[in-house]
């Protein structure tokens, strides 16, 4: 998710910290009886937001705008202080979240909202923390608020497309990333994202271009060649596959991620050239050593691996965990894995079979945006 600091969780992206522009603010001191400065919190609280850039500082003003508000002030102070201590509480919580401290950022974001509903920016961070928590009813209601506030805000329309993918919605995903990539046409991230919903609805050209379109504009991007060499070895390009695996391993050394699917790949190609047992649970045994022991995946992709080197009663036993930490929310993955389970248990290695992806291409080239880009 894209907050206004970092991208954290299911998400990636930076925006600067923005000053408050308080309409107000020449009215600061007016209804004072007090002509200094120090005497005044409003007025102290506006001079240090104006260089305001610590924890320290922001809880000041946060402190200063209540002591001001306490002394029951006219309407047009009020309205000023709730805001900027909705900025500052926003802003202080920004750094609890660059700090990891969580809860902290949390209770500040809900801070700065209810004194102040109109703050997108603080709106869009309590959604963020309501997603990192799993909290999606209450994220996708912060994200609906900020479109409406802000409909020009990418970061939004980005992170409630992240939101319905990870809910399995790909096809309100795909429509939240093109209004993103309206808003900023050459954001690799959302290309990737777009490109991985695509994946996911089995438009295997449209994910391929967006994939395509995503490295040109960052080479750097691991994930870019991860999911791009995913859509390839579906398409059966396994040479181009294993290219791209190579060069997300590269370039990301330590994710589990790319370490498992280049395992997967060579140990399950349905092409025997691209197969190599002692590579694959050379692969299997890293992504695991850098997540766990916790990720299904990691143990299904260790037990193929396993398989493929004719170790089946290993396999079967490995398989027999993943299953266990899969559950069975999902029937067909469920499905799947009592199937892989059975073959290693007859001695056999589970290869993947080519796919027919005929119609799928057909309906991609019927598609709109994402095509031929």
């Amino acid at each position: 998710m894209r907050t206004q600091q970092r991208w954290q969780s299911f998400g990636q992206g930076i925006l600067p910290a923005v000053l408050l522009v308080v309409s107000v603010a020449s009215a600061v001191g007016q209804d004072s009886e007090s002509s200094g400065p120090s005497a005044d919190p409003f007025a102290r609280a506006y001079e240090v937001s104006k260089t305001a850039h610590n924890q320290k500082q922001y809880t000041e003003i946060i402190e200063l705008c209540e002591r001001g508000l306490a002394g029951k002030p006219p309407a047009k102070q009020v309205a000023y202080a709730r805001k900027l201590a909705a900025w500052a509480y926003n802003r202080r919580g920004e750094l609890f979240i660059d700090a990891g401290q969580d809860d902290e950022a949390m209770s500040d974001f809900v801070e700065a909202v209810k004194l102040d509903k109109t703050n997108w920016r603080a709106l869009h961070n309590r959604g963020v923390s309501h997603a990192a928590r799993t909290e999606f009813a209450e994220a996708a209601a912060d994200f609906e608020e900020v479109i409406k506030l802000k409909p020009d805000f990418a970061s939004v329309w980005f992170n409630r497309g992240e939101l319905r993918s990870q809910n399995s919605d790909f096809t309100g995903a795909v429509k939240d990333y093109d209004e993103a990539l309206k808003l900023e046409t050459d954001d690799p991230a959302a290309l990737v994202a777009r490109g991985h919903a695509y994946y996911q609805l089995g438009k295997l050209e449209m994910a391929l271009d967006d994939y395509n379109r995503s490295l040109e504009l960052d080479k750097q991007r691991a994930v870019g060649y991860l999911y791009r060499a995913a859509a390839l070895a579906e398409m059966g390009r396994f040479g181009d596959a294993a290219d791209d695996y190579r060069a997300a391993v590269r370039l990301e050394p330590k994710s589990a991620a790319s370490y498992q699917a280049v395992a997967w790949m060579m140990a399950t190609c349905p092409d025997d050239q691209y197969r190599d047992a002692k590579l694959a649970l050379k692969a299997a045994r890293k992504a695991i050593e850098l997540r766990g022991h916790d990720d299904y995946r990691d143990l299904e992709t260790l037990a193929a691996a396993l398989a493929e080197s004719g170790q089946f009663e290993e396999a079967a036993e490995t398989e027999a965990q993943a299953i266990a930490l899969a559950g069975t929310g999902d029937s067909q993955l469920a499905g799947e894995m009592s199937g892989r389970l059975k073959t290693y248990r007859a001695g056999q290695a589970y290869h993947e079979q080519p796919q027919n992806r005929q119609a799928t291409k057909s309906l991609a080239r019927k598609g709109g945006s994402g095509s031929g880009r």
